[in-house]
């Protein structure tokens, strides 16, 4: 019996976000550009000028200035920017490459979802923004207070530890933590009764304070641990597709630099299956064309390509196959049920063998690549397994398969 991977389907259809929003515009409410600088209203809530800035870095110099009005105003929490001089389409793209570059700034209203003029979580006018928040000052000097003791502790601990430790320990931290808000993301999908000043979903307040979130606010918050960890990530905003509907939804998902080499996580997508409660790690630490798969980005930055595999899940848990090895595969399968593990996963490098064990699985015998024997092994040498109801379940663009096994008792471990 096949169980097909529900990854593509379940966590897509309930979950991605909330950047369809963004879909909406500005209104341009005046032709010519006011060119005043916008006067300091207080001191800086936080100072980002030591964040080494992804998106800020591809921008033109007319792009950069618009940037840096925009960041400082933020930073204060000014409550008009002033002296603006691109077109209002620009605008909302330098406004949402801010937020990517900084998670910090959680208290700017909606993440950069745009609505029309009827309700404008931030209004340009002539060459002006009107920001808007989510929080007082005293609010936001108390969350970044808590927020960092938290941050600053957890990097502590893994001070001493490598690049991959650190990334993987902060991906299953936020995970365990976290609870997927399913019923803000279908809110936001169906254009429901949505609030955007009052919704955190989107920041890294959702993970660290209300530990319940979606995309955004996972793959800031995992962006802004990371970097506490002196770990560099950057948040990328593009667009998934369910694979059973063929359904394209706006999502968000992360690029990390670990020991030198660039790879790109989907933590969202790291949450735990309802029927087995078990952290995914499919999409942690995977090569530039994995993610392409699946995952468009928008055009605003030119991304690295990656083809490394040295912090990849699966490469660094021994379950990693750069050739066809079936009696390792057997080993493993044997150890696995001995242990009684619930589940084993192999990761292959190429599409041919990935094709030829699914394949395998799918017809159970008379196959080149035949794996029965080592189930009946299995099953011989640790008695409580019920082989006739073990099954699998393939993800085709990681070329992952995965094997869950049910003992004696009638359930899964």
């Amino acid at each position: 019996m096949c169980v097909f991977r529900k990854k593509l389907t379940a966590l897509l259809a309930a979950a991605l976000l909330l950047v369809t929003a963004t879909g909406c515009s500005f209104v341009n409410r005046g032709a010519s550009f006011l060119r005043r600088v916008t006067m300091e209203k207080g001191e800086k809530v936080v100072d980002s000028s030591a964040t080494r800035k992804f998106y800020y870095d591809q921008l033109s110099e007319e792009e950069k200035l618009n940037y840096r009005l925009l960041l400082a105003a933020y930073q204060r929490m000014d409550d008009e920017v002033a002296g603006l001089t691109l077109s209002v389409k620009d605008m909302i793209r330098i406004n949402k490459l801010i937020l990517l570059d900084c998670p910090e700034l959680f208290w700017v209203a909606n993440s950069g979802v745009f609505f029309d003029e009827n309700i404008p979580p931030l209004v340009y006018v002539g060459g002006r923004y009107t920001p808007r928040y989510r929080y007082t000052r005293e609010q936001v000097a108390g969350l970044n207070e808590s927020i960092n003791a938290l941050c600053d502790a957890f990097a502590e601990k893994y001070e001493h530890s490598s690049d991959y430790e650190k990334a993987l320990a902060a991906y299953e931290y936020i995970i365990d933590t976290t609870e997927y808000d399913t019923e803000t993301a279908e809110i936001i999908i169906s254009h429901g009764d949505y609030d955007p000043i009052a919704d955190d979903s989107q920041c890294i307040v959702s993970v660290f304070d209300g530990h319940r979130s979606v995309c955004a606010g996972y793959s800031a918050a995992y962006q802004y641990l990371l970097r506490r960890m002196g770990i560099f990530a950057v948040s990328i905003i593009g667009t998934v597709t369910n694979a059973a509907t063929g359904q394209t939804y706006n999502h968000e998902w992360n690029m990390l630099e670990l020991d030198g080499e660039y790879y790109y996580t989907d933590i969202t997508w790291g949450e735990p299956e309802a029927e087995t409660h078990l952290a995914e790690y499919g999409y942690f630490c995977v090569t530039s064309e994995e993610m392409g798969a699946s995952h468009k980005p928008n055009k605003w930055a030119e991304y690295p390509e990656s083809e490394a595999v040295a912090c990849n899940y699966y490469y660094r848990s021994g379950a990693y196959y750069t050739e066809l090895d079936i009696a390792l595969i057997g080993t493993a399968i044997v150890s696995a049920v001995a242990e009684r593990e619930d589940y084993i996963a192999f990761k292959f490098a190429n599409e041919r063998d990935y094709m030829a064990v699914k394949e395998s699985l799918k017809y159970a015998t008379g196959r080149a690549v035949d794996l029965s024997y080592y189930l009946r092994y299995a099953a011989a040498v640790n008695g409580d397994v019920v082989i006739e109801q073990t099954t699998f379940s393939t993800v085709d663009d990681l070329r992952i398969v995965r094997l869950h096994f049910t003992y004696d008792n009638g359930e899964e471990a």
